[in-house]
């Protein structure tokens, strides 16, 4: 009879999983409690400048009318601004700033934002929920 057992391999995978999606979960909760009618969208993206002048990465939660967040820019130089500003349900409208860069877009509430950036630099950018948000 031929005993199989599970590789320290996989159990680190099935590990890494379950603590990945404990840790995701609370991010992406509607936080009824002390908020009612607030849900919290966290919303990550890739930021591009025009003609190449800069790329990087964001990132936003949006809690009821307020933003914030952070955007990292990793070419031409490396650097991290925060990122504050406002979310009008009505209309599905971001509006955050920060370190000179100003981002304005429509979230269409459900899995993308898209806008532009202008400022300091100039270009577009995409943000997309984690998938547990979808």
């Amino acid at each position: 009879m031929h005993q199989r057992t599970v590789g320290r391999g996989w159990l680190r995978l099935l590990a890494t999983a379950v603590l990945a999606g404990t840790l995701a979960v609370p991010a992406c909760k509607s936080d009824k409690a002390t908020n009612p009618g607030n849900t919290v969208i966290v919303l990550l993206g890739s930021v591009n400048g025009n003609n190449g002048a800069f790329s990087g990465s964001i990132s936003l939660t949006i809690d009821g009318a307020v933003v914030t967040g952070s955007f990292h820019i990793v070419s031409p130089s490396n650097a991290t601004h925060a990122l504050t500003g406002t979310y009008n349900a009505g209309n599905k409208a971001v509006s955050v700033s920060g370190g000179g860069y100003n981002f304005a877009g429509i979230y269409d509430g459900s899995n993308k934002l898209n806008g532009t950036v202008s400022g300091a630099g100039t270009g577009t950018y995409v943000w997309s929920p984690p998938v547990d948000d979808r």
